[in-house]
């Protein structure tokens, strides 16, 4: 069934209606889709890290907000570090941060991920780079 025009285009929930008649979705529209993403995969991961007698430990950091890394896991005497971007299209520059880190840490770039808001999945420069849709713990 066909939903007929809203009357009032400014009502809250009528708003939907009016982005998604356009082709649009608010995942492409909503100005916190980048923070929604990344608690969306956040939760996805640590939910992961919680099985088992191994557990991961989770951190987020930030050098005073001229770097940060989303997600670093301390797990099997290891740490890992990962940065989650919402664009679905990958770009070098999202790779910042986890290189920058690597320099500054010493993490191999074995034990770095992007996850991103694409379909597709490969490594560049050494970093694994995820499609959101294939999240998972195997670093």
């Amino acid at each position: 069934m066909e939903l007929p025009p809203p009357s009032d285009p400014h009502a809250s929930g009528q708003k939907v209606w009016h982005i998604e008649s356009r082709g649009l979705t608010l995942r492409e529209l909503h100005p916190l889709r980048g923070a929604l993403f990344e608690t969306m995969l956040v939760s996805d991961l640590v939910k992961q890290g919680m099985g088992g007698t191994d557990q991961a430990e989770w951190y987020y950091w930030n050098n005073n907000s001229v770097m940060e890394v989303d997600l670093l896991c301390w797990k099997d005497g290891q740490l890992s570090a990962m940065e989650i971007k919402s664009g679905a299209t990958f770009r070098p520059e999202y790779l910042k941060n986890l290189q920058k880190w690597s320099n500054l840490s010493g993490t191999p770039a074995s034990r770095l991920q992007l996850l991103y808001g694409g379909q597709e999945s490969f490594i560049h420069a050494g970093i694994k780079i995820r499609s959101w849709k294939n999240t998972r713990l195997d670093w």
